[in-house]
């Protein structure tokens, strides 16, 4: 099967620990002030890819935006969901998502999100 001219194939599953490092890098101040500011971003995934590997987390710059864009749709499914009275639906992740897409980042929000990361999942 073709997927934007490549052969898709379906890479491994994305492990809690390698989804705290990437949301880590993620949510950095700076790499949401760059996400924001082109259009074209497949350049800072690429960058991010590259730390993670150097950690150990061996997955590309594609891999990195299609995980992000999922928790993202996921993210904003369940605070949909949470606006109607039977809502409650959670995710481990969700917390960490709402603090960085909910409003803009500030240093120490994104400081509490690290520890928070750090506090649930290692």
């Amino acid at each position: 099967m073709d997927f934007r001219g490549k052969k898709y194939e379906r890479g491994t599953n994305w492990s809690d620990p390698e989804v705290v490092e990437l949301l880590h890098l993620w949510a950095d101040e700076s790499v949401q002030a760059e996400l924001e500011s082109c259009l074209r971003n497949q350049h800072v995934f690429n960058r991010i890819a590259e730390v993670l590997r150097e950690k150990g987390i061996h997955r590309t710059g594609d891999q990195c935006r299609e995980k992000i864009k999922k928790m993202k749709l996921e993210y904003r499914r369940i605070k949909d969901n949470n606006k109607a009275p039977r809502g409650g639906r959670t995710w481990k992740f969700y917390e960490v998502m709402d603090r960085v897409l909910a409003s803009p980042c500030l240093e120490t929000d994104l400081c509490s999100v690290s520890c928070l990361m750090l506090e649930q999942y290692l």
